[in-house]
């Protein structure tokens, strides 16, 4: 009867263990163009850059989403390259396929995405003397 509970306590701790995920989060590589990497478990729904050099000058410079919202590409497993639309994405802003402007010394912007199972990830960042600064997890 002992070794059952044994048995048993051990396969909750385990199952427990396994269930726990780690938040989804996104790391900004340095470089131009930017890359941004993206870790956690779901389907991606959308993914954005937003930001200009002034408050009054703040929209969405590029925006994707997958052209399937049930197909597995959308479960990203590359860093996004900034303008280059990943395999199984379109390019929802700009419009008509035109490349986003460049993110270039000045910008304040945020990156921002929603994971499937309803987590939306926003960070801010900002771009001085040709390195990106992330300056606060914005949720």
């Amino acid at each position: 009867m002992r070794k059952c509970k044994n048995l048993f306590l051990v396969l909750a701790i385990a199952c427990v263990g396994t269930s726990c995920e780690r938040p989804n989060s996104v790391v900004i590589k340095q470089g131009n163009p930017q890359q941004f990497i993206i870790s956690g478990h779901g389907l991606l729904d959308w993914f954005a850059i937003s930001g200009g050099a002034t408050p009054d000058r703040w929209g969405d410079y590029w925006v994707i989403a997958p052209l399937d919202p049930n197909f597995e590409s959308a479960r990203l497993t590359e860093p996004i390259v900034y303008g280059r639309v990943p395999a199984g994405f379109r390019q929802v802003a700009p419009l008509n396929n035109e490349p986003p402007p460049p993110i270039t010394d000045g910008f304040h912007g945020s990156v921002a995405l929603e994971i499937r199972n309803g987590q939306v990830v926003h960070m801010l960042f900002s771009v001085r003397d040709g390195k990106i600064t992330t300056e606060a997890d914005a949720d």
